[in-house]
Protein backbone atom coordinates (compact mmCIF):
# COMPACT_ATOMS: atom_id res chain seq x y z
CA UNK A 1 0.00 0.00 0.00
CA UNK A 2 1.36 3.40 -0.73
CA UNK A 3 0.53 6.22 2.51
CA UNK A 4 -0.03 9.66 0.25
CA UNK A 5 0.35 12.89 2.51
CA UNK A 6 0.61 16.49 1.98
CA UNK A 7 3.86 18.22 3.25
CA UNK A 8 4.71 22.14 3.26
CA UNK A 9 6.84 23.07 0.85
CA UNK A 10 7.01 19.94 -0.79
CA UNK A 11 3.49 19.01 -1.62
CA UNK A 12 2.12 15.58 -1.95
CA UNK A 13 4.53 12.60 -1.05
CA UNK A 14 4.30 9.41 -1.01
CA UNK A 15 6.01 6.53 1.08
CA UNK A 16 5.61 2.91 0.31
CA UNK A 17 4.03 0.77 3.13
CA UNK A 18 6.10 -2.56 1.89
CA UNK A 19 8.35 -3.94 4.21
CA UNK A 20 9.65 -3.83 8.36
CA UNK A 21 7.84 -1.51 10.22
CA UNK A 22 4.80 0.05 8.62
CA UNK A 23 4.93 3.41 8.06
CA UNK A 24 2.21 5.99 8.90
CA UNK A 25 0.32 3.85 11.45
CA UNK A 26 1.51 4.58 15.00
CA UNK A 27 -0.19 1.55 16.00
CA UNK A 28 1.63 -0.89 13.78
CA UNK A 29 4.95 0.97 14.56
CA UNK A 30 4.28 0.32 18.21
CA UNK A 31 3.60 -3.22 18.03
CA UNK A 32 6.41 -3.83 15.82
CA UNK A 33 8.74 -2.32 18.21
CA UNK A 34 7.63 -4.25 21.39
CA UNK A 35 7.60 -7.30 18.82
CA UNK A 36 11.26 -7.04 18.50
CA UNK A 37 12.01 -5.77 22.16
CA UNK A 38 12.45 -8.84 23.74
CA UNK A 39 14.80 -10.20 20.61
CA UNK A 40 16.69 -6.72 21.27
CA UNK A 41 17.40 -7.32 24.74
CA UNK A 42 18.40 -11.03 24.56
CA UNK A 43 20.55 -9.89 21.73
CA UNK A 44 22.42 -7.22 24.13
CA UNK A 45 22.37 -10.17 26.44
CA UNK A 46 24.44 -12.21 24.04
CA UNK A 47 27.15 -9.19 23.22
CA UNK A 48 27.22 -7.49 26.43
CA UNK A 49 30.66 -6.10 24.85
CA UNK A 50 28.39 -4.32 22.15
CA UNK A 51 25.98 -1.57 22.60
CA UNK A 52 23.02 -2.49 20.61
CA UNK A 53 20.72 0.68 20.11
CA UNK A 54 17.24 0.84 17.96
CA UNK A 55 14.51 2.98 17.73
CA UNK A 56 11.40 1.64 15.27
CA UNK A 57 12.88 -0.49 12.50
CA UNK A 58 16.88 1.12 13.00
CA UNK A 59 19.11 -1.17 14.33
CA UNK A 60 22.73 -0.94 15.25
CA UNK A 61 25.64 -2.99 16.67
CA UNK A 62 28.66 -1.06 17.60
CA UNK A 63 31.45 -2.44 18.92
CA UNK A 64 35.10 -4.08 17.97
CA UNK A 65 34.53 -5.44 14.64
CA UNK A 66 34.33 -9.30 14.94
CA UNK A 67 31.76 -8.71 17.96
CA UNK A 68 29.84 -6.59 15.97
CA UNK A 69 29.78 -8.59 13.05
CA UNK A 70 28.55 -11.29 15.23
CA UNK A 71 25.99 -9.45 17.03
CA UNK A 72 24.49 -8.54 13.11
CA UNK A 73 24.88 -11.70 12.29
CA UNK A 74 23.01 -13.09 15.14
CA UNK A 75 20.45 -10.56 14.65
CA UNK A 76 19.95 -11.69 11.09
CA UNK A 77 19.34 -15.16 12.16
CA UNK A 78 16.65 -13.92 15.09
CA UNK A 79 14.73 -11.41 12.74
CA UNK A 80 14.87 -14.05 10.56
CA UNK A 81 13.83 -17.29 12.88
CA UNK A 82 11.55 -15.23 14.86
CA UNK A 83 9.83 -12.87 13.03
CA UNK A 84 9.96 -14.42 9.48
CA UNK A 85 11.57 -10.96 8.06
CA UNK A 86 14.59 -10.79 5.93
CA UNK A 87 17.46 -7.90 6.63
CA UNK A 88 19.11 -6.43 3.32
CA UNK A 89 23.08 -6.06 3.82
CA UNK A 90 22.61 -3.00 1.39
CA UNK A 91 20.59 -1.13 3.54
CA UNK A 92 23.23 -1.00 6.72
CA UNK A 93 26.03 1.02 6.67
CA UNK A 94 29.70 -0.30 8.37
CA UNK A 95 31.12 2.91 9.74
CA UNK A 96 35.12 1.90 10.50
CA UNK A 97 37.20 5.27 11.30
CA UNK A 98 39.98 3.52 12.01
CA UNK A 99 39.93 0.56 9.98
CA UNK A 100 40.59 -0.48 6.34
CA UNK A 101 37.85 -2.10 4.33
CA UNK A 102 39.97 -5.56 4.32
CA UNK A 103 40.21 -5.64 8.35
CA UNK A 104 36.57 -4.90 8.42
CA UNK A 105 35.31 -7.79 6.00
CA UNK A 106 38.07 -10.04 7.47
CA UNK A 107 35.95 -9.82 11.05
CA UNK A 108 33.11 -10.80 9.04
CA UNK A 109 30.81 -7.90 7.82
CA UNK A 110 29.10 -8.96 4.83
CA UNK A 111 30.50 -8.18 1.42
CA UNK A 112 27.21 -6.61 0.32
CA UNK A 113 27.27 -3.99 3.11
CA UNK A 114 28.51 -0.85 2.39
CA UNK A 115 31.57 0.15 4.48
CA UNK A 116 32.64 3.63 4.77
CA UNK A 117 35.41 5.37 6.88
CA UNK A 118 33.77 8.82 7.09
CA UNK A 119 30.58 8.52 8.93
CA UNK A 120 27.45 7.43 9.07
CA UNK A 121 23.73 7.85 10.64
CA UNK A 122 22.73 6.57 14.05
CA UNK A 123 19.56 7.06 15.10
CA UNK A 124 19.55 9.85 13.26
CA UNK A 125 22.32 11.52 14.75
CA UNK A 126 25.61 11.99 12.72
CA UNK A 127 28.45 9.89 13.74
CA UNK A 128 32.24 10.54 12.04
CA UNK A 129 34.38 12.75 10.89
CA UNK A 130 34.06 16.48 11.45
CA UNK A 131 33.91 16.95 7.94
CA UNK A 132 30.89 14.23 7.77
CA UNK A 133 28.84 15.86 10.92
CA UNK A 134 29.84 19.21 9.53
CA UNK A 135 28.05 18.21 5.90
CA UNK A 136 25.34 16.09 8.16
CA UNK A 137 24.75 19.85 9.92
CA UNK A 138 24.72 22.16 7.10
CA UNK A 139 22.11 20.01 5.03
CA UNK A 140 19.67 20.33 8.31
CA UNK A 141 20.26 23.98 8.82
CA UNK A 142 19.29 24.57 5.33
CA UNK A 143 16.57 21.99 5.70
CA UNK A 144 15.45 23.91 8.92
CA UNK A 145 15.67 27.60 7.48
CA UNK A 146 13.80 26.39 4.63
CA UNK A 147 10.68 24.97 7.51
CA UNK A 148 10.31 28.05 9.64
CA UNK A 149 7.42 30.20 8.72
CA UNK A 150 7.54 33.82 8.45
CA UNK A 151 6.83 34.25 12.33
CA UNK A 152 10.38 32.07 13.20
CA UNK A 153 8.45 28.57 13.86
CA UNK A 154 9.18 25.66 12.88
CA UNK A 155 6.64 23.59 10.82
CA UNK A 156 7.63 20.10 10.63
CA UNK A 157 8.92 17.88 13.54
CA UNK A 158 11.56 16.34 11.54
CA UNK A 159 13.23 19.44 11.98
CA UNK A 160 12.50 19.24 15.46
CA UNK A 161 13.87 15.90 15.91
CA UNK A 162 17.07 17.03 14.26
CA UNK A 163 17.63 19.68 16.69
CA UNK A 164 17.51 17.05 19.60
CA UNK A 165 19.89 14.49 18.17
CA UNK A 166 23.34 15.95 19.25
CA UNK A 167 23.40 14.45 22.50
CA UNK A 168 23.01 11.32 20.96
CA UNK A 169 25.73 11.94 18.39
CA UNK A 170 27.80 13.19 20.83
CA UNK A 171 27.99 9.81 23.44
CA UNK A 172 28.66 7.62 20.29
CA UNK A 173 31.13 9.71 18.60
CA UNK A 174 32.81 8.67 22.34
CA UNK A 175 32.34 5.52 22.03
CA UNK A 176 33.72 4.86 19.12
CA UNK A 177 36.86 6.68 19.56
CA UNK A 178 37.40 4.39 22.74
CA UNK A 179 36.87 0.82 20.33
Amino acid sequence: ASIIFYEDGVGRTEVLNTVGSRQGCSWGSFSYCLAIHRLLQQLQSEYADCLILAYADDAHCLGPPARAAAAYKRWDFLYTAVLQGSLKDSKSTCFGPNLSEAAVRSAGIPTSMPFTQAGTKVLGAPVGTDAFCVDFAMEKIAAIAADIDVIGRMQSFQAQHCLLTGAVQHRINHLLRNI
